[in-house]
């Protein structure tokens, strides 16, 4: 009985990383960049997001160093080499900063998939990073802002 508990938690954990795998940020992610227990981690499945068009929904946020915040950044870069279309906006608000980057990613068969990264920086050195991952039905980055623009 034992065996098979550890079986189907190690098989929940696998499907649950499936949708981020292929991607740099999956490091993010699971934990490797920013301690898991520094970060507020969200995830969504089913019913609850079908009237956005999506089945998955995860999403870290945490405060940054300057180090964790630029290793981010620079691994959703390497994934922004290969998305299919992105948007981005610099807000300079002295001495604060907010940077906005969403991306669609290349789709796995029907799943179309979507990156958004989202840095403010403060006075302080802490970076406040949002990082979320989606999927679902959505056939375009303009449909995610129209979504993301309702709410």
């Amino acid at each position: 009985m034992k065996r098979l508990m550890i079986l189907i938690m190690v098989l929940a954990a696998t499907a649950m990383a499936h949708g981020q795998q292929g991607l740099h940020v999956n490091a993010v992610f699971e934990g490797r960049v920013v301690p898991q227990e520094r970060m507020v981690e969200t995830r969504v499945r089913g019913k609850t997001l079908s009237k956005y068009r999506l089945s998955y929904y995860h999403s870290v946020r945490f405060q940054g160093t300057d180090a964790e915040t630029e290793t981010v950044l620079a691994l959703v870069e390497r994934d922004k080499e290969q998305g299919v279309s992105t948007s981005e906006t610099t807000v300079p608000l002295s001495p604060k900063r907010s940077y906005t980057l969403k991306m669609q990613l290349p789709s796995v068969g029907q799943t179309h998939r979507f990156l958004c990264y989202q840095e403010r920086r403060g006075d302080k050195k802490a970076h406040e990073v949002t990082l979320v991952y989606m999927e679902g039905t959505l056939t375009s980055l303009d449909q995610l802002n129209e979504l993301i623009n309702k709410r």
